[in-house]
């Protein structure tokens, strides 16, 4: 399976080197494929995940910005939705350095 991950271009598109390649690993696993293969699925991680970028976003929005609660919400909801992340994704080409049946 770690076939499936080009580590090395995943590190350097998005600026960090793991230690534990694992974790990117477990990260990029899909619950559907983890189930199929007996593996560790991403969700504990993406919880996680979820909450920090929300909290960063609603940070950055919060001191860097005029808006009103309401107006915040609402743009920090859009900033990290699933369709903006994955436009993210495919933007810095990290779907192709990554297993479709992965994520």
């Amino acid at each position: 399976m770690r076939e499936l991950i080009d580590f090395d271009n995943v590190c350097a598109i998005i600026g960090y080197e793991f230690k534990d390649k694992n974790l990117l690993l477990n990260a990029l696993t899909h619950s559907s494929y983890a189930h199929q293969f007996s593996l560790s699925s991403n969700e504990r991680l993406e919880f996680l995940g979820d909450a920090v970028l929300d909290f960063l976003v609603g940070d950055y929005l919060y001191q860097d910005s005029s808006l009103k609660e309401g107006d915040m919400s609402r743009l920090r909801s859009r900033l990290v939705s699933s369709d903006s992340l994955s436009n993210s994704i495919f933007k810095m080409g990290l779907n192709l350095l990554i297993g479709d049946s992965l994520c």
